[in-house]
C-alpha cells in the first residue's frame, strides 16, 4: 500500500524507521544497515526529507545524525499512517488473524493512546477460547 503512495522504496523504509522510532536518532551507515538498502540511495532520500524540513540533522564529531522533526506540517498524519501499516497494530493484527478462536483482540495504555515512546509496551486484551 505504502509504495502506491510513495514513489520510493528507499523512502518507505526510511519513514518506517524514522516514525516508528520517532525519538530516536540515526547516522547513515546505521541505516543503510536498517534498511538495507545502498548506501547512496539512502544519502539521497535522507537529503531529500531533509530539504523539504520533515527530517532535521545534528553533527557529533565526524558523524551527521538524522531525527524526525515532529514540528513538520503534517508529522501526526505521517506518524499515524506508518504505525498502522508498519507498526504493532499491523504486526498484531497479522499474527492473530490466523487462531479462529479469538473473539475479541484490542490494545490499550499508551499506545492505544498515541503518547508510546521507545520504552513503552504493548498492552494487549485477547478474548476467545483455549484448549489446555
Amino acid at each position: 500500500m505504502l509504495h502506491k503512495l510513495f514513489s520510493s522504496k528507499v523512502r518507505i523504509e526510511l519513514l518506517s524507521t524514522f516514525f516508528l522510532h520517532p525519538e530516536k536518532s540515526f547516522y547513515l551507515r546505521e541505516l543503510e544497515r536498517i534498511t538495507g538498502e545502498d548506501y547512496k540511495n539512502v544519502s539521497t532520500e535522507l537529503r531529500n526529507l531533509e530539504s523539504i524540513g520533515l527530517l532535521t540533522s545534528s553533527k557529533s564529531g565526524n558523524l551527521k545524525y538524522f531525527h524526525v522533526n515532529p514540528g513538520f506540517l503534517i508529522y501526526s498524519e505521517l506518524k499515524s499512517i506508518f504505525f498502522k501499516i508498519r507498526g504493532a497494530p499491523a504486526l498484531l493484527k497479522q499474527v492473530l488473524s490466523d487462531d479462529r478462536d479469538i473473539e475479541y483482540a484490542f490494545i490499550y495504555g499508551s499506545f492505544a493512546g498515541g503518547t508510546e515512546n521507545d520504552r513503552s509496551d504493548i498492552d494487549l486484551m485477547v478474548v476467545g477460547e483455549m484448549l489446555l
